[in-house]
């Protein structure tokens, strides 16, 4: 029973002693300074801004060690870089490169945050050109080693309202017309296409053949498209309504352009029957003869040169017989 009881102290006491050193190691372990982990550096992978409006390049850096600079960049598509800024450590004001064009670094403004640990670096960019698009670059230099990223900077317009033009002036029967549909295509360029309903139809239905897009670059990023489509015009498309605009977006309004076609109308001639009857129903002498003059306006012309002057002669030598006669009779 002694030796069992001695065992048991033992026991207790290696196991005292475990947790003891156990705990004094914690501690030291606790007190030794941890080396810096690694730094963070994150950019969006793209931004989007249409012409004209203002965009922001965030770019963010998360550290427990030092940090010496943070720069921004242009990449070019040869692989070489043109540096634009840079905000070294301990100061709030960057250091701009004076070889970047002035109209460039009127319309950027550095936004800088410093705290423990986070460092933001943001540039935002008023007033977006065709220039500015392209890839930029944020390069952070720490005492864990040096970080970059990039980001994709796009431009983007929206399309302009079509205009549908005609180039004749009026719809003859069988014959083929060309329409053409001429608009701004936005950027990217957008594809209007064109359309037809007929009166009996409710929705819009795609033409089928028609040509190609054609686009024009201009300065600017400003691009122009024309599409042509061929209407074979007959009598039976009277009403129908030609529309160009965007996929999707038929009946947006401020997106479309359209023209209706219309018919001339029918120009009916009289026929030698009906003139017959309208000059047989006529009993006066005067509606004879216009009607007859309807059948044959030549030889109208000639009889109404004959018979006029026949007419007068008779009333005169009438009127000098009825004198005659009076005389006569007054004499006896």
């Amino acid at each position: 029973m002694e030796r069992g009881g001695e065992r048991e102290a033992e026991l207790s006491v290696l196991l005292v002693l475990s947790v003891c050193l156990f705990i004094n190691g914690s501690a030291a372990a606790a007190s030794v300074d941890t080396p810096p982990g690694p730094a963070h550096l994150s950019v969006p992978a793209s931004k989007e801004a249409d012409l004209g409006q203002g965009v922001t390049l965030p770019c963010r850096l998360q550290t427990q060690g030092r940090w010496y600079v943070i720069s921004w960049a242009r990449l070019h598509d040869n692989g070489s870089h043109s540096l634009l800024v840079s905000l070294p450590s301990g100061q709030m004001v960057p250091d701009w490169n004076p070889d970047i064009p002035k109209s460039l670094r009127m319309r950027v403004q550095p936004l800088i945050t410093v705290q423990a640990g986070l460092v933001e670096f943001h540039l935002l960019l008023s007033a977006m050109t065709c220039h500015d698009r392209g890839r930029y670059r944020c390069r952070a230099v720490t005492s864990s080693g040096t970080y970059t990223a990039s980001t994709l900077l796009l431009m983007t317009q929206p399309p302009g309202t079509p205009k549908v033009i005609s180039r004749h002036r009026s719809w003859p029967l069988n014959q083929t017309m060309t329409l053409l549909c001429r608009a701004r295509a936005g950027f990217p360029p957008q594809e209007f296409h064109w359309y037809y309903k007929t009166p009996r139809m409710r929705n819009f239905q795609v033409v089928e053949g028609q040509g190609q897009v054609v686009y024009q670059h201009e300065p600017g990023c400003r691009v122009t498209s024309e599409r042509e489509v061929r209407v074979a015009v007959s009598g039976r498309e009277g009403g129908t309504v030609y529309r160009c605009a965007l996929p999707g977006r038929v009946r947006e309004k401020g997106l479309y352009d359209q023209v209706t076609l219309r018919l001339p109308p029918a120009v009916s001639s009289p026929s030698a029957d009906t003139r017959l009857q309208d000059s047989a129903s006529c009993s006066l002498p005067r509606c004879r003869l216009s009607a007859e003059k309807k059948l044959d306006t030549d030889s109208n012309k000639s009889r109404a040169c004959v018979v006029t002057p026949s007419l007068i002669g008779c009333w005169i030598v009438s009127l000098l017989f009825i004198g005659q006669f009076e005389h006569t009779s007054r004499c006896s």
